[in-house]
């Protein structure tokens, strides 16, 4: 008979087996050894009568023998290689960041320039808020009542 048990399903119906049988066992039901019987006479060989007749397999394709893998490694000589519309990476130059030499004097005017205000526009001062007075933390005598 063909397998048709996958190793999960096996594994699911030897532990029930077990299962069972301890149950059995312990409530001394003689009757659940008969369903235990057959889930691990079926999880040992791998084949599953009722599997058979309704056509049905629980096997995985990690459950299938390698068949396409060769159990010995094949030499192979290649004698021509051909490659066919393959264009060789070109390599794009990046262009070099451009550098000028300043001296101290002429660094100093750019930077007036850049940070000085332009004649047209006019600065306007911000207002200050006017300061607040602080409280002074006076303790004020209680009067006590003299009875």
């Amino acid at each position: 008979m063909e397998k048709n048990i996958g190793d999960f399903d096996r594994g699911l119906r030897i532990s029930l087996a077990l299962v069972l049988m301890a149950f059995g066992i312990v409530y001394d039901q003689t009757l659940l050894f008969i369903p235990a019987f057959v889930l691990f006479v079926t999880g040992l060989v791998g084949t599953c009568p009722l599997y058979s007749l309704l056509g049905i397999t629980t096997k995985t394709y990690l459950d299938y023998p390698a068949v396409s893998q060769p159990s010995t490694p094949v030499a192979v000589e290649i004698e021509e290689s051909i490659n066919v519309n393959q264009e060789e990476p070109k390599e794009e130059k990046k262009p070099e960041p451009k550098t000028e030499t300043i001296n101290v004097s002429e660094r100093r005017k750019r930077r007036k320039e850049l940070f000085e205000e332009d004649e047209g526009e006019t600065s306007v001062e911000e207002e200050k808020p006017a300061p607040k007075k602080r409280r002074r933390n006076v303790r004020r005598k209680s009067k006590s009542k003299k009875d």
